[in-house]
């Protein structure tokens, strides 16, 4: 693990690059390089276990004795069940050492007795905190370290509760911008729970956040890892100044030689690690510094503040043959500034365009701490290249830039007529690393001339959001596929383009839960139950808008499934007693039916069926268009019947396919596409009439034939003998 540790570390930092968060974190602090920063970290009684010896409070030394000595804001939240007030501490502004320990002596003083790991209310007191307590204006970072999983134990509701809490988490520190990285100690493995392709929860939390996730099975190299998340967050590296197998010489001092730069470092940080007994600091002018120490159990830390720049020495001095190992990390507070040099004539304010056919430079200056680079001096071992991009931010090329009157300047730069460009500046020195803000998009164009007749383009607009939010619900059911497809390109809309380009930006989700292919978006998983897309829109002018698309998913589960089967099944069952006792009901009374077909009338056959059902082919008459086997009178038991139609038919001015008969009443019926055809029906009841004009009251809805009315809508009954 210490063989390859550095090439991981700087693996990572070159990864940096294509973290969207850290990034985004790094440049918008450019200027005082200064950050929100809330630790998070497991009480939960494994930890005895995992990390028996304490190594996590040496790595967290660490991590705050590299912070500037002031302008950050520090705070920590240690959890296992539950967070108790005297293990956490909100964020504060960091002023001297001091105010440094208090975070570390909180994290030391929370025991570990519970077995819980409640991540989710872990990560929620944090964001909490950073809103109510953080600097709005610097960004914000949480680092995390467990030694395992979310688990509440067999509390079936609070682990669901926990896991609830840290998708929301998740969310919020996506759309706030707040990296969560993550460490987790896996010193036995059993804290390992990928499931196929997808990522354990550590990978989700840091990767649905723009953070980084790192794993270490031994607990010494926590302290390498807060290292590296230290360069990350601070967009600076570690510089080895002794071999990997370095030791202490026949006469016990070791001289090492390191060279700090005139422009972008505030301060040095150089850690030891070794039996080294005495520490001296030699200026680059060969005069002893004052020496800012911090000895720990496993290190000891050294801070610069007044800076020199120029050849620094220093001398350690320890037991010949002792091993010895010396870093040393930068705090910078670079910033490169960049910026298009072209004649003023060359830029048409009215089309917001350059002339393509005159040249155009980018220059870029440095600065930090107050100072400005204005001398081809203060460029020493800096360099830096002028990386072109299109509309869209894809690569064009890359252009070395050359040092020129006190700056870095790329010259004599052509485009062609209608290429849309953004320009970046990146700037390396000896383990610092910057980029400019992006300049752009810059559009070029033939210049139409006075005496020409084609006017000159419009200003471009930018696309605009159909809708945004964009919300989608998901119901997750077992044995089904439940992805969601989304037609991005209905996310948005243009003035000038038809056609707009569209990439998901960041999101919460892992890359493989979706996959994005001819502008459809396909979630096929859901690590998360609520998690966001954020999708941008771009058009050929290189303008564009962004639209969040927000993923709420509900997990059916096998035992829901069960209980809505249940359900189901005691519905059912109810309806088949529903219809077992329909159909047992007695008529106690005769139908009769007649049929008038466009003249043509016909007596049917009466009927007194017993009980249950009487079909229409029953009664012998002509069809009228209903289907008769499906066409039935349905017993009451009471003095009515029911007569119900395959197909919606006229009666008594309203359509409807069920109609109460009323004993002692005709009924005439038709239907509406054909009202010559028409059917006349009586039921007459055998059962005694109810006291008092008693009765039963028809269902709502279904017309009723009152004695004495006419026996249809648009006319009376044939005369003549049936």
């Amino acid at each position: 693990m210490k063989r390859f540790f550095p090439a991981l570390m700087a693996l990572l930092l070159l990864l940096l690059l294509a973290v969207p968060g850290a990034a985004a974190a790094g440049e918008s602090s450019a200027a005082a390089n200064r950050f929100n920063v809330v630790l998070v970290m497991d009480a939960s009684g494994s930890m005895k276990t995992t990390d028996p010896q304490g190594y996590r409070f040496n790595a967290v030394n660490l991590f705050t004795d590299l912070l500037a000595e002031s302008g950050n804001v520090l705070g920590c939240v240690v959890f296992s069940t539950g967070i108790d007030g005297g293990g956490s501490i909100s964020p504060f502004r960091v002023d001297g050492s001091a105010d440094k320990d208090k975070v570390l002596n909180a994290i030391r003083s929370w025991p570990n007795d519970v077995q819980n790991t409640n991540i989710g209310l872990g990560l929620e007191e944090a964001l909490a905190q950073l809103e109510d307590y953080g600097d709005p204006n610097l960004p914000s970072v949480i680092i995390l370290l467990s030694d395992g999983n979310t688990d509440m134990g067999r509390n079936k509701d609070a682990q669901a509760e926990s896991i609830a809490k840290r998708d929301a988490a998740i969310k919020t520190a996506h759309d706030r911008g707040t990296p969560i990285y993550t460490v987790r100690l896996n010193v036995d493995g059993r804290a390992d729970d990928e499931k196929g392709s997808q990522p354990n929860e550590m990978e989700l939390i840091s990767s649905g956040t723009g953070g980084v996730a790192m794993e270490v099975r031994d607990a010494q190299d926590l302290s390498d890892v807060f290292n590296t998340f230290y360069n990350l967050i601070y967009g600076t590296s570690t510089i080895p100044l002794t071999d990997e197998d370095a030791t202490f010489p026949d006469n016990g001092l070791l001289e090492t030689a390191f060279d700090v730069p005139g422009i972008g470092v505030e301060e040095v940080n150089i850690i030891i690690q070794g039996g080294a007994e005495e520490v001296t600091l030699l200026t680059p002018d060969g005069t002893v510094s004052p020496v800012n120490m911090s000895v720990n159990p496993t290190f000891t830390s050294i801070k610069l503040t007044n800076i020199l720049p120029g050849v620094w020495t220093l001398q350690t001095r320890g037991v010949p043959g002792d091993h010895i190992k010396i870093n040393m990390v930068y705090n910078t507070n670079l910033e490169v500034t960049a910026a298009i040099d072209a004649p003023d004539d060359s830029f048409d304010s009215a089309s917001g365009t350059y002339d393509c056919a005159v040249p155009v430079s980018v220059t870029a200056v440095l600065s930090g701490g107050g100072k400005t680079a204005s001398a081809d001096a203060d460029y020493s071992g800096y360099t830096a290249e002028l990386i072109v991009e299109d509309a869209y931010l894809e690569p064009l090329r890359t252009v070395p830039m050359t040092v020129s009157g006190g700056r870095f300047t790329a010259e004599d730069l052509t485009f062609a007529d209608g290429d849309v460009c953004h320009f970046r500046v990146h700037v390396t020195a000896s383990y610092l690393d910057r980029d400019s803000e992006t300049l752009g998009p810059v559009t070029f164009a033939e210049r139409h001339h006075e005496n020409e007749s084609t006017p000159p383009a419009p200003l471009n607009t930018a696309p605009v959001p159909v809708e945004d939010p964009v919300d989608y619900s998901v119901n997750i059911w077992p044995f089904r596929d439940n992805s969601l497809s989304i037609d991005l390109t209905e996310l948005a809309e243009d003035g000038e383009d038809s056609e707009l380009r569209y990439k998901v930006e960041s999101t919460t989700f892992p890359a493989s839960d979706y996959e994005v292919e001819d502008d459809i978006l396909t979630i096929s998983h859901y690590s998360l139950s609520t998690g966001d897309f954020l999708i941008r829109a771009t058009d050929s002018g290189g303008l564009y808008c962004t639209v969040t698309v927000n993923i709420k998913s509900r997990n059916i589960g096998l035992m829901a499934l069960i209980g809505i089967g249940a359900a189901a099944l005691v519905a059912l069952a109810i309806v088949a007693i529903l219809a077992y006792v329909a159909s047992t009901k007695p008529f106690r009374g005769r139908i009769t039916a007649r049929s008038d077909c466009n003249g043509v009338l016909k007596n049917g056959v009466p009927r007194s069926p017993r009980r249950g059902k009487c079909k229409l082919a029953l009664l012998g008459v002509d069809n009228i268009g209903l289907n008769p086997s499906k066409s039935c009178f349905q017993a009451s038991g009471q003095r009515y019947v029911t007569f119900n139609t395959d197909k919606k038919v006229s009666c008594n001015g309203q359509e409807t396919n069920r109609i109460r008969i009323e004993s002692g009443v005709e009924v005439c019926v038709f239907l509406p596409a054909t009202p010559t055809k028409r059917l006349y029906i009586r039921f007459d009841s055998i059962m005694k009439s109810a006291p008092h004009g008693g009765g039963h009251k028809p269902p709502k809805g279904v017309p009723v034939q009152k004695k004495n009315a006419p026996v249809s809508p648009g006319g009376s009954v044939p005369t003549g003998k049936w």
